[in-house]
Protein backbone atom coordinates (compact mmCIF):
# COMPACT_ATOMS: atom_id res chain seq x y z
CA UNK A 1 0.00 0.00 0.00
CA UNK A 2 3.16 2.28 0.50
CA UNK A 3 4.53 1.47 -3.00
CA UNK A 4 1.43 1.56 -5.52
CA UNK A 5 3.74 2.26 -8.42
CA UNK A 6 6.21 -0.45 -7.57
CA UNK A 7 3.18 -2.79 -6.82
CA UNK A 8 1.71 -2.29 -10.24
CA UNK A 9 4.69 -2.18 -12.37
CA UNK A 10 5.27 -5.82 -11.37
CA UNK A 11 1.15 -6.59 -11.37
CA UNK A 12 0.10 -5.38 -14.75
CA UNK A 13 2.35 -7.70 -16.86
CA UNK A 14 1.50 -10.76 -14.78
CA UNK A 15 -2.69 -9.10 -15.00
CA UNK A 16 -1.68 -8.65 -18.52
CA UNK A 17 -0.85 -12.15 -19.16
CA UNK A 18 -3.75 -14.21 -17.06
CA UNK A 19 -6.38 -12.23 -19.13
CA UNK A 20 -4.91 -13.03 -23.11
CA UNK A 21 -4.57 -16.54 -21.50
CA UNK A 22 -8.30 -16.32 -20.12
CA UNK A 23 -9.22 -14.50 -23.01
CA UNK A 24 -7.87 -17.11 -25.53
CA UNK A 25 -9.47 -20.33 -23.71
CA UNK A 26 -12.30 -19.18 -21.40
CA UNK A 27 -13.70 -22.34 -20.47
CA UNK A 28 -10.05 -23.86 -19.55
CA UNK A 29 -9.44 -20.52 -17.22
CA UNK A 30 -12.75 -20.88 -15.19
CA UNK A 31 -12.25 -24.60 -14.47
CA UNK A 32 -8.98 -23.59 -13.33
CA UNK A 33 -10.40 -20.66 -11.19
CA UNK A 34 -13.15 -23.06 -9.68
CA UNK A 35 -10.45 -25.64 -8.88
CA UNK A 36 -7.91 -23.83 -7.20
CA UNK A 37 -9.78 -20.85 -5.21
CA UNK A 38 -9.65 -21.24 -1.77
CA UNK A 39 -12.58 -21.78 0.02
CA UNK A 40 -12.50 -18.85 2.38
CA UNK A 41 -12.55 -17.04 -0.99
CA UNK A 42 -16.18 -18.60 -1.61
CA UNK A 43 -19.54 -17.95 -0.51
CA UNK A 44 -22.31 -19.93 0.04
CA UNK A 45 -24.91 -20.84 2.70
CA UNK A 46 -26.20 -24.69 4.28
CA UNK A 47 -29.41 -25.56 5.63
CA UNK A 48 -29.61 -24.48 8.82
CA UNK A 49 -30.18 -27.88 10.70
CA UNK A 50 -27.14 -29.17 9.68
CA UNK A 51 -25.76 -26.41 12.10
CA UNK A 52 -27.56 -27.75 14.99
CA UNK A 53 -26.17 -30.05 17.59
CA UNK A 54 -26.95 -33.90 17.39
CA UNK A 55 -30.53 -35.02 18.35
CA UNK A 56 -31.47 -31.32 19.06
CA UNK A 57 -35.35 -30.41 18.49
CA UNK A 58 -36.62 -28.37 16.73
CA UNK A 59 -38.11 -24.66 18.25
CA UNK A 60 -41.06 -24.78 17.02
CA UNK A 61 -42.78 -28.04 17.58
CA UNK A 62 -45.57 -29.59 15.55
CA UNK A 63 -48.01 -28.47 17.90
CA UNK A 64 -46.75 -25.15 17.63
CA UNK A 65 -46.63 -25.03 14.41
CA UNK A 66 -50.62 -26.38 14.38
CA UNK A 67 -51.25 -23.40 16.66
CA UNK A 68 -49.66 -20.58 14.53
CA UNK A 69 -51.09 -21.62 11.52
CA UNK A 70 -54.47 -22.07 13.33
CA UNK A 71 -54.35 -18.26 13.96
CA UNK A 72 -53.08 -17.00 11.50
CA UNK A 73 -56.10 -18.32 9.46
CA UNK A 74 -58.46 -16.58 12.32
CA UNK A 75 -56.42 -13.58 11.96
CA UNK A 76 -57.27 -13.38 8.66
CA UNK A 77 -60.85 -14.74 8.72
CA UNK A 78 -61.78 -12.34 11.48
CA UNK A 79 -63.66 -8.96 11.03
CA UNK A 80 -61.71 -5.28 11.02
CA UNK A 81 -62.33 -2.81 13.54
CA UNK A 82 -64.95 -0.27 12.67
CA UNK A 83 -62.69 2.05 14.48
CA UNK A 84 -59.03 2.59 16.39
CA UNK A 85 -58.08 4.74 19.00
CA UNK A 86 -54.63 4.95 20.64
CA UNK A 87 -56.45 2.86 23.64
CA UNK A 88 -57.61 0.07 22.17
CA UNK A 89 -54.30 0.10 20.22
CA UNK A 90 -52.05 -0.26 23.15
CA UNK A 91 -54.75 -2.69 24.92
CA UNK A 92 -53.97 -5.21 21.66
CA UNK A 93 -50.12 -4.28 21.77
CA UNK A 94 -50.73 -5.36 25.06
CA UNK A 95 -52.55 -8.61 25.07
CA UNK A 96 -49.28 -9.77 22.56
CA UNK A 97 -46.97 -8.76 25.30
CA UNK A 98 -48.67 -10.70 27.78
CA UNK A 99 -48.41 -13.80 25.40
CA UNK A 100 -44.62 -12.95 24.94
CA UNK A 101 -43.56 -11.66 28.37
CA UNK A 102 -45.24 -13.46 31.34
CA UNK A 103 -43.25 -11.13 33.64
CA UNK A 104 -44.94 -8.22 32.48
CA UNK A 105 -48.98 -9.26 33.34
CA UNK A 106 -49.65 -7.51 35.97
CA UNK A 107 -48.44 -4.11 34.22
CA UNK A 108 -50.61 -1.66 32.11
CA UNK A 109 -50.19 -0.97 28.63
CA UNK A 110 -48.60 1.83 28.58
CA UNK A 111 -45.85 0.74 31.15
CA UNK A 112 -45.72 -2.20 28.93
CA UNK A 113 -45.54 -0.21 25.77
CA UNK A 114 -42.71 1.78 27.29
CA UNK A 115 -40.27 -1.00 28.73
CA UNK A 116 -40.50 -2.93 25.21
CA UNK A 117 -41.36 -0.44 22.32
CA UNK A 118 -38.92 2.32 20.60
CA UNK A 119 -39.21 5.16 21.97
CA UNK A 120 -39.53 7.02 18.87
CA UNK A 121 -43.56 6.59 19.31
CA UNK A 122 -44.17 9.39 16.76
CA UNK A 123 -47.05 10.86 18.75
CA UNK A 124 -49.11 7.82 19.36
CA UNK A 125 -48.90 7.71 23.09
CA UNK A 126 -49.74 12.01 23.01
CA UNK A 127 -53.08 10.94 21.71
CA UNK A 128 -56.39 11.19 23.11
CA UNK A 129 -56.99 7.64 24.54
CA UNK A 130 -60.49 6.83 22.90
CA UNK A 131 -60.46 9.11 20.18
CA UNK A 132 -61.05 7.21 16.89
CA UNK A 133 -60.95 10.77 14.94
CA UNK A 134 -57.72 11.85 16.30
CA UNK A 135 -56.00 8.37 15.82
CA UNK A 136 -57.31 8.30 12.25
CA UNK A 137 -56.04 11.95 11.48
CA UNK A 138 -52.53 11.69 12.89
CA UNK A 139 -52.14 7.93 10.74
CA UNK A 140 -53.12 10.00 7.99
CA UNK A 141 -51.08 13.08 8.20
CA UNK A 142 -47.95 11.14 8.16
CA UNK A 143 -46.44 13.11 10.96
CA UNK A 144 -45.12 9.43 12.54
CA UNK A 145 -43.12 9.22 9.56
CA UNK A 146 -39.70 8.03 10.35
CA UNK A 147 -40.39 7.24 14.03
CA UNK A 148 -41.17 3.77 14.90
CA UNK A 149 -44.64 4.09 16.38
CA UNK A 150 -45.32 0.17 15.99
CA UNK A 151 -42.01 -1.55 17.02
CA UNK A 152 -43.96 -2.69 19.64
CA UNK A 153 -40.13 -4.69 20.72
CA UNK A 154 -37.54 -2.90 19.81
CA UNK A 155 -34.72 -4.70 17.83
CA UNK A 156 -31.89 -4.03 14.88
CA UNK A 157 -32.11 -3.87 12.34
CA UNK A 158 -36.17 -3.92 13.56
CA UNK A 159 -37.88 -5.93 16.55
CA UNK A 160 -41.36 -6.93 16.36
CA UNK A 161 -44.02 -4.64 14.39
CA UNK A 162 -47.95 -4.62 14.47
CA UNK A 163 -49.28 -2.05 12.44
CA UNK A 164 -51.86 -0.70 11.92
CA UNK A 165 -53.29 -0.88 7.97
CA UNK A 166 -56.76 0.74 7.25
CA UNK A 167 -59.01 -0.57 4.30
CA UNK A 168 -61.08 0.96 1.85
CA UNK A 169 -63.90 0.79 3.58
CA UNK A 170 -62.44 2.74 6.80
CA UNK A 171 -61.88 -0.07 9.04
CA UNK A 172 -58.40 -1.61 10.44
CA UNK A 173 -56.64 -4.53 10.38
CA UNK A 174 -52.97 -5.49 11.33
CA UNK A 175 -49.80 -6.41 10.10
CA UNK A 176 -47.46 -8.56 12.57
CA UNK A 177 -43.61 -8.90 11.65
CA UNK A 178 -40.59 -9.62 12.68
CA UNK A 179 -36.75 -8.78 11.71
CA UNK A 180 -34.36 -9.70 14.62
CA UNK A 181 -34.14 -13.82 14.27
CA UNK A 182 -33.76 -13.73 18.23
CA UNK A 183 -37.45 -11.99 18.29
CA UNK A 184 -39.24 -14.70 16.42
CA UNK A 185 -40.41 -17.25 19.47
CA UNK A 186 -41.79 -13.71 20.89
CA UNK A 187 -43.59 -13.18 17.51
CA UNK A 188 -44.96 -16.23 17.08
CA UNK A 189 -46.37 -16.61 21.07
CA UNK A 190 -48.07 -13.02 20.05
CA UNK A 191 -49.51 -14.34 16.63
CA UNK A 192 -50.97 -17.18 18.76
CA UNK A 193 -52.20 -14.90 21.21
CA UNK A 194 -53.67 -12.33 18.43
CA UNK A 195 -55.60 -15.33 16.82
CA UNK A 196 -57.05 -16.62 19.90
CA UNK A 197 -58.28 -13.20 20.16
CA UNK A 198 -60.25 -12.86 16.84
CA UNK A 199 -57.87 -10.12 16.04
CA UNK A 200 -58.00 -9.70 12.49
CA UNK A 201 -53.79 -9.29 11.15
CA UNK A 202 -51.83 -11.13 8.63
CA UNK A 203 -48.20 -12.52 9.77
CA UNK A 204 -46.07 -11.26 6.91
CA UNK A 205 -43.13 -13.09 6.30
CA UNK A 206 -44.54 -16.10 8.70
CA UNK A 207 -42.97 -19.28 6.32
CA UNK A 208 -39.50 -17.82 6.52
CA UNK A 209 -40.07 -17.53 10.87
CA UNK A 210 -41.63 -21.39 10.15
CA UNK A 211 -38.48 -22.38 7.79
CA UNK A 212 -35.96 -20.77 10.72
CA UNK A 213 -37.30 -22.86 13.58
CA UNK A 214 -37.78 -26.29 11.25
CA UNK A 215 -33.89 -25.90 10.43
CA UNK A 216 -34.98 -25.58 7.06
CA UNK A 217 -33.66 -21.90 5.46
CA UNK A 218 -30.23 -21.44 4.53
CA UNK A 219 -27.52 -19.59 6.99
CA UNK A 220 -24.24 -18.48 6.33
CA UNK A 221 -20.79 -19.28 7.69
CA UNK A 222 -20.43 -23.08 7.66
CA UNK A 223 -18.60 -25.33 5.67
CA UNK A 224 -20.09 -28.92 5.82
CA UNK A 225 -22.63 -29.14 3.35
CA UNK A 226 -22.68 -25.77 2.25
CA UNK A 227 -24.56 -24.88 -1.59
CA UNK A 228 -21.95 -22.93 -2.89
CA UNK A 229 -22.47 -20.15 -4.66
CA UNK A 230 -21.10 -19.87 -8.42
CA UNK A 231 -17.65 -19.26 -9.03
CA UNK A 232 -17.83 -15.75 -11.23
CA UNK A 233 -16.74 -16.46 -14.70
CA UNK A 234 -14.94 -14.20 -17.24
CA UNK A 235 -16.17 -14.18 -20.68
CA UNK A 236 -14.63 -11.98 -23.86
CA UNK A 237 -16.51 -9.18 -24.33
CA UNK A 238 -19.22 -9.01 -27.25
CA UNK A 239 -18.62 -6.90 -30.26
CA UNK A 240 -20.80 -3.87 -28.64
CA UNK A 241 -18.89 -3.63 -25.59
CA UNK A 242 -15.84 -3.70 -27.36
CA UNK A 243 -16.81 -0.87 -29.81
CA UNK A 244 -17.64 0.85 -26.59
CA UNK A 245 -14.13 -0.12 -25.06
CA UNK A 246 -12.49 1.07 -27.80
CA UNK A 247 -14.09 4.77 -28.17
CA UNK A 248 -13.62 5.32 -24.61
CA UNK A 249 -9.65 4.69 -25.08
CA UNK A 250 -9.94 6.62 -27.87
CA UNK A 251 -11.69 9.82 -26.84
CA UNK A 252 -11.69 9.36 -22.88
CA UNK A 253 -15.53 9.31 -23.11
CA UNK A 254 -18.41 6.76 -23.26
CA UNK A 255 -20.02 9.30 -25.18
CA UNK A 256 -17.32 9.83 -28.35
CA UNK A 257 -16.11 13.44 -27.27
CA UNK A 258 -13.09 13.95 -25.37
CA UNK A 259 -13.59 14.60 -21.81
CA UNK A 260 -13.61 18.44 -20.53
CA UNK A 261 -10.28 19.09 -19.12
CA UNK A 262 -10.10 19.17 -15.26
Amino acid sequence: MWNTQEVWTSALPQLTRRLKAANENPDAFNRRVRRLIPLEARTGRVVRKWTWPKRARAPLSGNGLARLESACVQGARAESLASLTSDKYLQIVGRAYDAAFSDMRNLGAREKHSLKADSRHGGLLDLPDQDDRAFRDWYESGVWSGSHPWEIVYGLPLGVMLSPVPEPDGSWRFHLSVDAAGLFRHAVKMAIALGDASTPFLFDGKDSVVSTFRGEDLVPEAVDRVEWDPVVEIHPICPVQRDRVNRVLRTGSPYGKPSPSP
